[in-house]
């Protein structure tokens, strides 16, 4: 959260309302982004790396409107955390809802 204080040129600070605004907002955006996966997972690509990378990127698309300030280092910083979202709800799904062993190969 530093480096997004950063970007935006915000003084970096911390309180307990702004911690939970954040807590509860992922949570919100997380289990929404869990039910577009239910929804979406049929139509995604098999491989494992490329639908985590799919589903990444439909997320991003849909919450771009929502990055406040409009500034290329933002959208950089979270598409990083959206990539790693997707990739780690991709992962999960597969490992404990699907019942798979994730392999290398």
């Amino acid at each position: 959260m530093r480096v997004f204080a950063l970007a935006t040129s915000r003084p970096p600070a911390f309180t307990f309302l702004g911690s939970l605004n954040v807590l509860v907002a992922g949570a919100i955006a997380g289990a929404t982004g869990g039910l577009a996966f239910l929804v979406l997972q049929r139509i995604l690509p098999k491989r494992l790396w490329l639908r985590g990378a799919v589903f990444a990127a439909a997320c991003y698309i849909v919450a771009i409107p929502g990055f406040r300030p409009p500034r290329p280092l933002v959208f950089a910083l979270f598409g990083c955390a959206f990539l790693a979202y997707g990739v780690a709800l991709v992962a999960a799904w597969e490992r404990f809802v699907q019942g798979r062993r994730l392999t290398s190969a």
